[in-house]
C-alpha cells in the first residue's frame, strides 16, 4: 500500500469550517424552501370585462367556514345532514397546497395557487384579485368576517370587508348575531376543529369532539341567522391527517364537504363530480346576486341553484366563457414567468457544477478517497430506507415530523459511517479531509440537483406536484445534519491534533 501524503492540519480546519458553512446553508434552506412556495405578485392577465348578464335575485348569505373539518367527518354530523336533506350539497376538493390561506383566495377569487401567488401562511399580503366581497362593494354592500382565532381575512382582502373581528370562542354566536344586520356576505370562521388537527390528529378523540363543538356551533349559528328564510353556505377549506397536519395531496387533506340551503338553493341537490375550490367563488357570487370575480377559473355551481333554466342556461354560456378566457390568461402569465426563470435556474445549475467539480478535483489522487463516497452513498440510501419503512411519504402535510424522523435517521447514520471511516483513517490528513467530503459530496448531488430544479432562495413559479416541493425540505436537512457531523469530526480530529502537537 502506498504511503499517502500527509496535508497540514490547516486544511482539516478550512474544510471542517467550509463544511459548517454549508450545514448553515442548507437549515437556511429548509425554512426558505417552503416559504418560496409565495410568489409577490399573482400569476393573472388583466380582469376580464364584465358579462352584461339578467342577475339571479340578490339574497343576504351566511357563510360559515369550518376550518380543518375533512369531508368523511363533516358528512356524519346532524347539522350538516340536516342541511344535506333541505338544501343542496357536493364534495369540494381542496386546492394545492393545501394550507388555509391559499384556499381562502380561491374560496372568494375563483383564483387557484398557483396563479394567486398565495400558497403558504406565511409572509401573507393583500391579493390584488377581484372578490367576490370586491363585488359587494362595487354595489354598495358590505362583507364582514367574525372569526375566533385569525385575522388573515383582513390580511388578504384589505378593505373589501367592512370589518374583521377576532373573538373568544364562546363568543362568535353572539358577536356573529350582532353583526349580521351589517353585512350581505356575514363569514362566521371557526378554527376549534383544525387547531385540534394540529395539535391531535384527525384520528384523536380530541379532534371528533372539536367537531362535534363545531356543528353544535353551526346550529346555534342557523337559528341565529334565522334559517331558513335566508341562505347558507357552509363549507371546509381541508381535512386533517391522522397525526396531524396539512398542505399536501393526501386524499384525507382535500376531501370537504360544501352545503347550500335556503332560498334560491335546489333542495336535495347533490353535485354528480366533486367542486373545486375556485368554484365557490363564482357559486356565492351567485347566490349572492352579484357578478362573479373578474378572474375567476371556477364555474357556478348552477346545478344546486333554484333558478330559471332560461336563465341558468345562459349563466351556464357566459360562466363557460369566462373559465376559458381565465385560464387561457392566466396560462399565458404562468408560461412566460417560466421562460424568465430559465436564465436564473441556468446560472444555479452553473453554480451547483463548479461547487462539486472543486470537491472532485479536491479528492484527486488521494488514495482511498472512494471510501468517503461509498460511505456516503450507503448512509444516504440508508436513510431513504430507513424513511421509507417508517411509513413517511413526500407531503407538505406531515413535513415537521417528517423532517424531524429524517434529521434523527441521517444523524444516526451519519454517525455510524464516520466511524467506519476512522478506522481506515486513523491519522490526521489528507485522507481524513477527503473521505469527510467525500461523504458529504454524496449528500450534496442530490440535494444540489433539487436545489437546480426547484430552487432554494428564489420564489418559485410551480407549487405543485406536492413531492416534488416538499422533497428539498428532506433533501436540505439531511445535508445539513451530515455536513455538521463531518464538520465537528474534522475540527475534533484536528484539535485533538494540535493538542497532540502541543504536548
Amino acid at each position: 500500500m502506498s504511503a499517502v501524503p500527509s496535508s497540514r492540519p490547516l486544511s482539516s480546519w478550512l474544510i471542517g469550517l467550509g463544511l459548517l458553512v454549508l450545514s448553515a446553508a442548507a437549515g437556511l434552506a429548509v425554512i426558505e424552501a417552503r416559504l418560496n412556495l409565495n410568489l409577490s405578485v399573482a400569476l393573472v392577465g388583466e380582469p376580464l370585462p364584465p358579462v352584461e348578464l339578467a342577475p339571479p335575485p340578490a339574497h343576504r348569505v351566511l357563510l360559515v367556514l369550518v376550518d380543518g373539518l375533512g369531508g368523511e367527518v363533516a358528512r356524519t354530523l346532524p347539522t350538516f345532514q340536516r342541511l344535506a336533506r333541505e338544501g343542496a350539497s357536493a364534495s369540494l376538493v381542496s386546492a394545492l397546497p393545501s394550507y388555509s390561506s391559499p384556499q381562502y383566495v380561491s374560496l372568494l377569487t375563483g383564483v387557484p395557487p398557483r396563479s394567486s401567488g398565495i400558497r403558504t401562511n406565511d409572509r401573507l399580503r393583500r391579493v390584488a384579485l377581484d372578490s367576490v366581497p370586491a363585488r359587494l362593494v362595487a354595489q354598495g354592500r358590505t362583507a364582514v368576517v367574525v372569526g375566533d382565532e385569525v385575522d388573515w381575512w383582513a390580511q388578504l382582502f384589505g378593505s373589501a370587508f367592512a370589518q374583521v373581528e377576532v373573538v373568544p370562542p364562546p363568543a362568535v354566536v353572539e358577536r356573529a348575531r350582532a353583526l349580521f344586520p351589517q353585512g350581505d356576505l356575514v363569514l362566521v370562521h371557526l378554527c376549534g376543529v383544525d387547531a385540534a388537527g394540529h395539535v391531535f390528529g384527525a384520528a384523536s378523540r380530541q379532534y371528533a369532539a372539536a367537531t362535534q363543538e363545531a356543528d353544535t356551533t353551526l346550529a346555534a349559528l342557523l337559528d341565529a341567522w334565522g334559517y331558513p328564510a335566508s341562505p347558507v353556505l357552509v363549507m371546509s377549506d381541508h381535512g386533517h391527517i391522522a397525526e396531524g397536519g396539512h398542505g399536501g395531496a393526501d386524499p384525507e387533506v382535500l376531501d370537504t364537504e360544501l352545503l347550500l340551503a335556503g332560498p334560491g338553493v335546489l333542495p336535495g341537490a347533490r353535485a354528480s363530480a366533486p367542486l373545486e375550490m375556485v368554484d365557490v367563488a363564482p357559486t356565492l357570487a351567485a347566490l349572492l346576486g352579484v357578478p362573479p370575480p373578474a378572474q375567476a377559473q371556477g364555474r357556478t355551481a348552477t346545478e344546486l341553484l333554484d333558478l330559471p333554466r332560461a336563465q341558468l342556461a345562459q349563466w351556464e354560456r357566459a360562466d363557460a366563457q369566462r373559465r376559458e378566457e381565465a385560464r387561457v390568461r392566466a396560462d399565458a402569465v404562468f408560461q412566460a414567468r417560466l421562460e424568465a426563470e430559465r436564465p436564473a435556474q441556468a446560472l444555479r445549475a452553473l453554480l451547483v457544477a463548479a461547487v462539486l467539480l472543486a470537491w472532485l478535483l479536491a479528492a484527486r489522487g488521494v488514495h482511498e478517497a472512494w471510501r468517503g463516497p461509498v460511505a456516503g452513498l450507503s448512509t444516504l440510501l440508508l436513510v431513504v430506507v430507513l424513511f421509507i419503512s417508517l411509513g413517511r411519504h413526500l407531503s407538505y402535510s406531515g413535513w415537521a415530523g417528517s423532517t424531524v424522523r429524517v434529521v434523527g435517521v441521517t444523524a444516526v447514520c451519519t454517525a455510524v459511517a464516520l466511524w467506519q471511516l476512522g478506522r481506515f483513517s486513523p491519522v490526521l490528513g489528507g485522507r481524513r479531509v477527503v473521505l469527510a467530503s467525500g461523504m458529504v459530496l454524496s449528500f450534496s448531488v442530490p440535494a444540489a440537483a433539487l436545489f437546480v430544479v426547484v430552487g432554494a432562495f428564489a420564489p418559485r413559479v410551480h407549487c405543485e406536484p406536492d413531492a416534488l416541493n416538499v422533497a428539498p425540505l428532506f433533501a436540505y436537512a439531511a445535508l445539513c445534519v451530515n455536513a455538521a457531523m463531518a464538520s465537528a469530526w474534522l475540527l475534533a480530529e484536528a484539535l485533538a491534533s494540535r493538542r497532540r502537537a502541543g504536548s
